[in-house]
């Protein structure tokens, strides 16, 4: 699934609706374990410390922070919002006089922004983490007897030690970020200094996963166990750590350009303390240069007896990449600053207790001990190699 601003009846249909599942409600169900892998971030907005609690179904965040005056969550009804959506769009699309390809941004636009608007109002910050503390509330409602373990890991990276150090497929949440720095093209990023970038390596995570499962087998309880294989509490990273054991790993082993030349970082990644600081500076970087070439070019224009300005093929060339780089540092404090700036921290103790709960034979084997993660042995040596090997395909080394 995609996270942010995902379509809303595709995130419903993904996140949500699948938990109509008869396993849940039907009592000769040889099923012994529902389990679903959820997210960290269905804490929604949420603030400090969060502990590991099956939600209550129709219960919504904004309730919990606002009580009576927060709009009330009917999950029944947000998903017939979310799949007649697009119906109802294309009908207004349609009135409009649009065509088919014009119709079909309007409609994936509207879906979009009605996700955003329903989440926000109702206390999650995305689509994505509202459509996945719905599907944990269905599952809560209509489990029946069956036992449950929800498990919500937080930022999920490159693994630590399985299949392989550093092993990832694509670039995930934090990784555009680290790999536009280490290229040179990103010189900060917006965020709380002293917030939390809440990541976890990929085989704990599955690991996890098994030894819950493991867990439940021995117990046998109808129950709602939540699991969150998460860091900000038992093992946190500060924004402020990772800005500096990034770039801590690009001084010492840089990104190559074109010509083969070490791409050379002057100052550390700044870590601007809004958006609209870090939109000033890039725009100041990227969009005002271009401004001034145009203003030049047009003032040209008006005086006939210098000679016309003329626009180089290697200018235009460079306008449009400032052009879209720009695009995408908007689009990153768009869908990163939830995050960056995220005041919640996650609790982990069932998942300590659970991994304490394991042999010494079966730690070492299906470890997700939180604790044992070293950062900077992580970052520096296992996951930005392993995104440089595994998806630059050892591009730009």
């Amino acid at each position: 699934t995609c996270f942010f601003s995902t379509s809303y009846e595709i995130a419903t249909k993904i996140n949500t609706t699948q938990f109509f599942h008869p396993a849940l409600s039907d009592n000769q169900s040889p099923v012994e374990l529902f389990m679903q892998v959820s997210t960290a971030y269905v804490n929604g907005r949420r603030v400090g410390y969060t502990p590991e609690e099956p939600f209550t179904p129709n219960r919504s965040i904004a309730e919990e922070q606002q009580g009576a005056a927060a709009p009330k969550l009917d999950v029944d009804y947000e998903i017939e919002l979310a799949l007649g959506a697009p119906a109802k769009y294309r009908e207004e699309a349609a009135a409009l006089g649009l065509g088919e390809g014009e119709a079909s941004l309007y409609v994936s636009k509207k879906v979009s922004e009605l996700g955003m608007e329903r989440a926000r109002m109702h206390g999650w910050q995305d689509t994505y983490v509202f459509t996945k503390a719905m599907g944990e509330m269905i599952i809560v409602r209509d489990r029946a007897a069956l036992g449950v373990a929800i498990m919500r890991p937080a930022i999920v990276e490159g693994a630590a030690h399985e299949p392989a150090k550093g092993w990832i497929e694509g670039l995930r949440m934090a990784d555009p970020i680290i790999i536009s720095y280490g290229k040179g093209q990103l010189k900060g990023f917006c965020g709380d200094t002293n917030g939390v970038l809440d990541i976890v390596p990929v085989d704990l995570v599955v690991n996890a996963c098994l030894g819950a499962m493991a867990a439940a087998a021995k117990r046998k309880t109808e129950e709602v166990a939540v699991y969150h294989v998460a860091t900000s509490v038992a093992n946190p990273l500060t924004n402020r750590m990772f800005v500096n054991l990034v770039n801590e790993h690009f001084q010492e082993q840089p990104m190559l350009d074109r010509q083969n030349e070490p791409i050379r970082l002057g100052q550390r990644m700044y870590i601007f303390p809004s958006v609209l600081s870090f939109m000033v500076t890039s725009w100041l970087r990227y969009v005002l240069p271009m401004k001034l070439v145009e203003l030049k070019r047009r003032l040209l224009a008006f005086l006939p007896f210098l000679p016309a300005a003329e626009v180089s093929k290697e200018s235009r060339k460079q306008a449009l990449i400032n052009s879209k780089t720009y695009e995408q540092l908007e689009h990153f404090a768009d869908i990163y600053s939830p995050y960056t700036f995220y005041k919640g921290r996650f609790g982990a103790s069932n998942t300590m207790e659970l991994h304490r709960s394991l042999s010494e034979e079966e730690q070492a084997k299906f470890n997700f001990n939180l604790q044992s993660v070293d950062w900077r042995a992580y970052l520096c040596d296992v996951h930005i190699p392993g995104l440089r090997k595994f998806v630059l395909r050892g591009r730009g080394t």
